[in-house]
């Protein structure tokens, strides 16, 4: 969390909810930076709570794949489950990642559910499918959840590594921290799962960032860490950036044939500029990678 005590407040309510039948838990909220009163807000929660395990840890490397690798380097767990601080975790949401993970030791992380709140859109990382899926390949990477709701094996990060910093909110390359890891973990023969069962709510800051700036964070991390392997000869990641440049023109070509106004989000999201946007992201990502 940085600096969004509002939304800190109605993430640490849904806290005490939360089940953890035939197993324990500790919560750990990491601090990326803050100068508001995250942390006084957060002993708050604690005086109010006082069986809640939670631990309070600050990261000043402002980065949201940095905060979460700090998380990592401290969490005590086989399983570590990730959520954010816009997000409000169903009672269910540990036990069902709990469950998950003792009936199938052959995965090795999941992704869940993204309900999106009020005024939430599909540009706000929501996944809202209710049928279970395993991928094996990494050219699914993309559309297999998001990091406001993943698990991973705590051993994954040992044998794979942690978050790429270069990437995620906070960096310059502003997202596809998740992506990453699960592009990285599928290509090192590890299965992933989509768990419709664990199930968050998104309640994004609707003001914070228009469609458009969204969209563009978005494309910049993902080309970005896509030029980067395809650098080391990864030709997969040819095939992804080329849909993601197919389903813009086939988006404007609908808008087009349909001749209907479109909504901010279906501007943003068919603006033919994102196309050398990708590209040249994508360029950066293979030159900073052969450098």
């Amino acid at each position: 969390t940085r600096n969004r005590v509002r939304r800190l407040r109605e993430h640490l309510d849904a806290l005490p909810a939360l089940r953890s039948e035939g197993f324990s838990f500790e919560y750990l909220l990491v601090d990326n930076g803050s100068e508001d009163q995250t942390r006084s807000v957060f002993s708050e929660f604690q005086e109010k709570n006082p069986g809640f395990p939670g631990r309070y840890l600050r990261e000043d490397e402002i980065g949201l794949a940095r905060a979460r690798n700090r998380g990592i380097r401290e969490a005590g767990g086989k399983t570590l489950a990730f959520t954010d601080d816009d997000a409000r975790p169903d009672p269910g949401w540990l036990e069902a990642f709990h469950r998950f993970f003792s009936r199938y030791p052959d995965i090795g992380g999941a992704f869940g559910k993204v309900q999106g709140g009020p005024g939430a859109s599909r540009l706000h990382s929501l996944k809202e499918d209710d049928q279970d899926a395993v991928f094996s390949s990494r050219a699914e990477a993309e559309r297999i959840g998001h990091g406001n709701n993943m698990a991973f094996r705590g051993e994954i990060f040992i044998r794979h590594g942690s978050f790429d910093a270069r990437l995620g909110a906070g960096s310059r390359w502003e997202s596809a921290e998740d992506t990453e890891l699960a592009f990285r973990l599928l290509g090192r023969g590890e299965k992933i799962a989509y768990l419709p069962s664990a199930k968050v709510i998104h309640c994004p800051d609707l003001g914070s960032r228009t469609p458009r700036e969204l969209i563009r964070g978005y494309d910049r991390g993902y080309a970005y860490f896509l030029g980067g392997y395809f650098a080391r000869g990864d030709l997969v990641t040819v095939g992804m950036l080329g849909k993601r440049m197919s389903d813009i023109f086939l988006q404007r070509m609908y808008e087009v044939m349909k001749f209907r106004k479109r909504s901010p989000e279906e501007a943003a999201q068919s603006e033919l500029r994102r196309v050398p946007r990708l590209l040249g992201s994508f360029t950066r990502g293979v030159l900073d990678r052969q450098g």
